[in-house]
């Protein structure tokens, strides 16, 4: 985050996909449907997840994989990610 004056503004920068990811979310987003509003729609309300809900979400699945210490935060700070120059 950067602050500027007064106000609070969170700076955003973009997240480079590798091609399994790049397929795999264009698979995802060819099957969602043109009504949907969020990009991850909660299956139960059809409402965008909500913090809690996405992080219950990747501790499900990375159990699954058998991965140990994994936080949603993780998917935006991974050491492993080249950073854009």
């Amino acid at each position: 985050m950067a602050f500027g004056g007064s106000s609070l503004v969170t700076v955003v920068s973009p997240t480079p996909l590798n091609a399994t990811a790049r397929a795999a979310l264009t698979a995802y987003l060819r099957d969602l449907a043109d009504t949907a509003l969020y990009l991850f729609p909660s299956v139960k309300t059809g409402q965008a997840l909500t913090e809690r809900a996405l992080g219950h979400l990747i501790k499900k699945y990375a159990t699954r994989a058998h991965l140990s210490d994994v936080r949603p935060h993780d998917s935006i700070t991974c050491p492993l990610c080249p950073v854009p120059t």
